[in-house]
């Protein structure tokens, strides 16, 4: 899976950027923060691609179970057509 980056990603990276140069002090905490972020989307992440995968699975289940159930009627409208041509 490929994630591509948020906008809000480069506003957050330049504010970061600003405030280490004003304070250097503050890159112990920014470089924290942005560990625990990313390790936190890391944890969350595989649990709603498998819900994503889930719901993808039940809604093609659904599909073909309609694609079934519209190839019996044309059987059923075809044995009719060929009866009345009979």
């Amino acid at each position: 899976m490929t994630i591509g980056a948020h906008p809000m990603q480069y506003i957050l990276a330049l504010i970061a950027g600003i405030l280490v140069l004003i304070m250097p002090r503050l890159l112990n905490y920014i470089v924290a923060i942005y560990l625990i972020v990313i390790g936190i989307i890391g944890l969350i992440a595989p649990s709603r691609r498998a819900a994503m995968i889930e719901k993808r699975n039940a809604y093609q289940e659904k599909l073909e179970a309609q694609l079934e159930e519209w190839n019996a009627h044309i059987v059923l409208c075809v044995a009719k057509a060929e009866k009345g041509q009979g």
